[in-house]
């Protein structure tokens, strides 16, 4: 499960726009990058869509799979056009350097906000960045779920109903 990003994590950026990427998360871009080794650090996607206050990062399989994706669209539908536009103008490709840190261009950090300190939001196969300052609902989907069930709701009901195993002794007719 390293291939995984998990937790949050208060990161300081330089005024250079470096950041170091939590090891959790670097050990996951790693298991995720078939070009990862001793002579290639690993890469990472970083992505930004006008009006969200994140940015939102994927790995070099992720970023493999949703191409496939889109390529196995037909050529002339608009949700392909609009998904190529997205994915290949609005996504930046960073690699790690060998101090584990990344360099975040400037207009990335301005499209976020990002000042002096930045979270890393694991989200499973992919995470967020972004500023502290940027209110919970706005980057939060768990939050705004949350927000219309009852107060005192577990998380964990959001979880799709699974069957139940039979239980234990004789089954009717036996």
């Amino acid at each position: 499960m390293d291939d995984l990003f998990r937790g949050k994590h208060h990161v300081k950026v330089d005024g250079k726009g470096r950041v170091s990427v939590p090891p959790g998360f670097r050990r996951a871009l790693e298991a995720a990058d078939p070009n990862c080794g001793p002579e290639r650090n690993a890469t990472v996607y970083i992505a930004h869509w006008d009006g969200e206050p994140f940015l939102t990062c994927m790995t070099v399989r992720g970023m493999q799979e949703m191409t496939e994706q889109v390529r196995a669209m037909h050529p002339g539908d608009p949700d392909r056009e609009a998904l190529e536009e997205f994915l290949y103008e609005n996504v930046e490709e960073l690699r790690l350097d060998d101090t584990h840190r990344i360099t975040m261009p400037k207009h990335l950090r301005d499209a976020a906000g990002l000042e002096g300190e930045m979270i890393f939001g694991g989200r499973g196969d992919r995470f967020r960045i972004y500023s502290p300052d940027v209110p919970k609902p706005a980057v939060s989907r768990l939050a705004q779920q949350m927000s219309t069930r009852p107060a005192g709701t577990s998380p964990f009901a959001l979880l799709p109903d699974r069957p139940r195993p039979p239980a234990p002794g004789p089954r009717p007719g036996e």
